[in-house]
Formats: C-alpha cells, sequence, structure tokens
C-alpha cells in the first residue's frame, strides 16, 4: 500500500513504540501514531510516508482503548514529558515488562527470558527528586512535544510543589528582566537552564542556575525570593543551597565542571532507610550539583535491595561498583562485602562518593577516578601479583597508581577474598566492550546489571553471554511513571 503525506487512514493500535507512539498496520505497512494509545482505533493524518513504515497523528479517537484515561495534568498536549499520561497504570507496567522481554530475546539473543513483573512506583505523582528546566527567549519549563519550543509549566505533578514555587519565581525575575535568558546564537544573555534536587529523606533543597557568567544579576534578591517560595509551599522541604554552575560553551552539552556556591552548603545530604537484613539500615549520600543521583528516591530503596538479592554477597568477597557514581548502589551492601572498589570518571562525583563512605563510617570502601575499562586490566593484574600468581609489568600508570592506592588502603591480600561481584551501572548508552571484558575477567561469580535502557542492555548481555556469563532474570521497576523510561536489574551468572 502506498501512503501519500497528509492522507487520512483508520487503523487499530496493537502496541506502542519505545517512544510511546501507538502502533498499528495499514494494507501491511507499519504506522507510528502520535498521541495513539494500544487498543484505539483511530482515523490518523499521515505526516511522513517511507516504503517500509510511516508516522502520523491522531484525527479522532473512533473507538476508545479500554486501558485510555482521562489525564490531570493541563500541559499534557503541548509538554513532551509524560508520553503515557493517558495510559491506565497497570497497563503501562505491563508495557514495560513487554519491552524489556522483547529486546532481551531479540537484541539480547536469550530464548525466553525470565522478566519479572514490572515493579510499580510507590508513589506515581510528586515523585521526582529532581527537575532541569530549560530556558530559552523568556520561557522556563520543558520542551513541547516534537519541537525546541518551550512550555511555560507552571506545575509539574510530577515534582514537589515548592520546586515548582521556585521555577516560578525564577520566571518572575525573566519576565521583568532582572534576569536575562541566553540566546545560543549571538551568545549573549546570562541563563541557560535550571536545575532543582530534593533530598526526601532531610527535606533539603539545591537549585543550581546554569549561566554564561560567573556573577548571577540580582543574586541576594533572588535568593530570598526562591527561599521564601519554598516556606510558603505546601510540603517539607527547605532551601539549603544555591549553586552556579558556569558554562559558557557554546553547547550544554559540552561539559563544564565550574562550580560557585552563591549561599548556603555546596551540597546536599539525603538519607535513605532499607529494611532487608545484610542491608545497612540507613545510608545518607551527599549529592553535588553536577552529580547524578536516582530521581524516584522511594523506588531507588526497591531498586538497591533487588540489587543486593541478586548479588547475595556472603561478607567475604571483593564488590567492584563500576559507574560507582556517587556510591548509591555499593554503599548499602558494604557490611556484607569484604570491601568496594568503585571506579567513576566524574570527578565531584568520586569526592562525593568516598565523602558519602565516610559520613556513614564505612571503612572497606573506596572509590577511584577513571575509566574502568582501563584501569581494570592493569588492576586485575596488579592484584593477581599481590596473590602470588605472577604478573604482567606493563599496566598503564593509572592502573598501577589504582592498584597501589587500594593496596596501600585495605593491605590486600587478594588472595584473602573468597571471590568478587560486579555491579555495572552505566549511562544509557550502555558498557564500552572493553569494560565487559574486564568485568569477566575478574572471575566474579556474578555480575548485577542497573540499567536505564533496555535496549543497550540487551546489547551488553549478548557480549556477556559470549564473555561466559548466562543471565538469570531480570526485573524492570518503574521509576518514571507516566513516561516510556523503564529501569531494568538483570543478574548474570558465570558459565
Amino acid at each position: 500500500m502506498e501512503m501519500n503525506k497528509g492522507q487520512v487512514i483508520r487503523l487499530e493500535i496493537t502496541d506502542v513504540s519505545d517512544e510511546g507512539k501507538g502502533f498499528g498496520r495499514a494494507e501491511g505497512l507499519a504506522v507510528f501514531v502520535n498521541g495513539a494509545l494500544p487498543g484505539d482505533v483511530v482515523d490518523a493524518r499521515v505526516t511522513r510516508a517511507k516504503k517500509r513504515f510511516a508516522s502520523a497523528e491522531v484525527v479522532e479517537v473512533v473507538e476508545p482503548s479500554p486501558f485510555r484515561r482521562q489525564s490531570e495534568c493541563p500541559y499534557s498536549e503541548e509538554c513532551g514529558g509524560c508520553s503515557f499520561r493517558e495510559l491506565d497504570y497497570d497497563k503501562q507496567l505491563e508495557l514495560k515488562a513487554a519491552q524489556v522481554r522483547n529486546k532481551l530475546s531479540r537484541i539480547g539473543g536469550v530464548q525466553d527470558p525470565v522478566v519479572r513483573d514490572t515493579v510499580p512506583s510507590p508513589m506515581t505523582g510528586r515523585y521526582r527528586n529532581k527537575g532541569v528546566f530549560a530556558v530559552k527567549s523568556g520561557h522556563i519549563g520543558f520542551y513541547k512535544r516534537g519541537s525546541h519550543d518551550i512550555a511555560d509549566i507552571e506545575d509539574c505533578q510530577l515534582l514537589p510543589v515548592s520546586v515548582m514555587a521556585v521555577i516560578n519565581e525564577i520566571r518572575k525575575f525573566i519576565n521583568n528582566r532582572s534576569i536575562s535568558c541566553y540566546d545560543g546564537r549571538s551568545g549573549k544573555g546570562f541563563l541557560r537552564e535550571v536545575t532543582v534536587k530534593c533530598a526526601f529523606g532531610t527535606g533539603q533543597m539545591m537549585v543550581v542556575l546554569t549561566g554564561a557568567d560567573s556573577r548571577l544579576p540580582h543574586a541576594e534578591a533572588l535568593v530570598e525570593a526562591m527561599d521564601q517560595a519554598v516556606e510558603d509551599a505546601d510540603d517539607d522541604f527547605y532551601l539549603a543551597s544555591v549553586v552556579l554552575h558556569v558554562n559558557r560553551n557554546k553547547s550544554l552539552y559540552d561539559f563544564s565542571d565550574k562550580v560557585i556556591t552563591i549561599a548556603g552548603s555546596p551540597t546536599i545530604v539525603d538519607e535513605v532507610e532499607f529494611r532487608e537484613p545484610g542491608m545497612k539500615s540507613s545510608v545518607k549520600y551527599e549529592i553535588s550539583p553536577l552529580a547524578f543521583y536516582q530521581v524516584n528516591p522511594l523506588q531507588m530503596k526497591n531498586l538497591c535491595t533487588r540489587v543486593y538479592d541478586y548479588a547475595r554477597p556472603d561478607g567475604n568477597e571483593i564488590l567492584f561498583d563500576l559507574y560507582c557514581g556517587i556510591g548509591t548502589m555499593g554503599l548499602p551492601l558494604a557490611d556484607r562485602c569484604r570491601y568496594i572498589v568503585g571506579i567513576e570518571t566524574v570527578k565531584s562525583a568520586v569526592v562525593d562518593a568516598n565523602r558519602n563512605a565516610v559520613i556513614n563510617g564505612i571503612v572497606n570502601a573506596r572509590y577511584y577516578r577513571g575509566k574502568a575499562e582501563e584501569v581494570m586490566p592493569g588492576l586485575m593484574r596488579e592484584l593477581d601479583e599481590a596473590a602470588g600468581s605472577g604478573g604482567a609489568d606493563d599496566s598503564d600508570s593509572s592502573a598501577d597508581a589504582l592498584s597501589q592506592a587500594i593496596k596501600d588502603t585495605f593491605g590486600i591480600p587478594w588472595k584473602d577474598a573468597s571471590g568478587s561481584i560486579v555491579i555495572l551501572d552505566p549511562p544509557r548508552k550502555g558498557c564500552d566492550p572493553d569494560l565487559l571484558a574486564s568485568a569477566a575477567s575478574t572471575g566474579a561469580d556474578r555480575i548485577v546489571y542497573v540499567s536505564c535502557d533496555p535496549g543497550t542492555m540487551a546489547r551488553d548481555v549478548a557480549r556477556l553471554r559470549e564473555l561466559g556469563y548466562d543471565l538469570v532474570e531480570t526485573t524492570p521497576f518503574d521509576m518514571f511513571p507516566w513516561t516510556t523510561e523503564i529501569e531494568c536489574v538483570s543478574v548474570l551468572k558465570r558459565r
């Protein structure tokens, strides 16, 4: 069947894409429809026509899906954040588990993968502890669906009330021109982005203003206005930190680590309580402006508990925590490990991780900066040599320095440990192939893989299978209700 742009077609929606678009077939041709949900029968206008697929948008929902619901969000039509706002929550969980299962089978090559039911989020509203707001041409909010324009959002129902109170105060400063917005074409203006972080366990809040200059206009007045807005909001947060992140690069994707504390402390602290026997009863996490921290703290407790359940350290094993961030996944397991070796590329995150070990009284964990795929091979040679098995003397300097630091800190002997466990928690792009080879070179009995992208996780599972590890099972976690995003924890065992 040939389709033309502008043509209106009727079709039944049978599935949903990774991006949240409804999927159906018309005369055998795949059609992806914005605004359509599984179970809908829609009339859709074709916006793009190719030989093998077409894109379309809903003109009319002829027969609504039994899973369709009324969205409570007034910004659903324009904001691009929540693709599943009109989809029944139980159906969201079902679709997310199906997507993980499909990726592991199709990309990972795992026949009939064991995928548990998606663990629902303890909260489906106001659950996020972090919001990143775009700033452009006098607007502050989120990008409109399918556009680079910004929707001015006065209340995002995924974020605490006080977060939105802060953003609305900043909007006033933008509107009265006390603060200018950065113009990417001319390179003029100041404010580029605003990030607000909250600690649900302590009530502390941090505001990070990303600007093109090291001086914040009307700083005192802005801090006072934000502080009052948080105090007036109907929740339990208080403004503990205001930070200026200076980034003069043309693109915000070009990283800058220049941070200036404007008011309060340079970091905030969260505290998470765990109830699983064997885990630490509570862990404090110090969070710096540029460090990554899980955005759904209540669901994070469930995620960390499952990591522990899959890792099951025996009390005398070495835990390699790779892509360790601020130590989120490894620190709760410290009481059941001989020692923890964490490796991370982001300097501020490594500082946070080591500080987190100190403030929690954990003496058997150390975190180091570097690319794990570069550090691990030399480290393993050094550790093998310490165990009396001999080793090569051609490891690079970063591996030498790290292995010596670990020896000095823990007093190895490596040979006294009963074995090793690896935790991988990579960014969305997944793991470097060399890192996977390094992880396998530890001879770890178990590899626990935490992922925010089932596709790259499935690709890495395929590589680990080639390296002698078999996938046992995977648990999806709904860290991001009303969105298409999925977090997964998988456990692989050495063959």
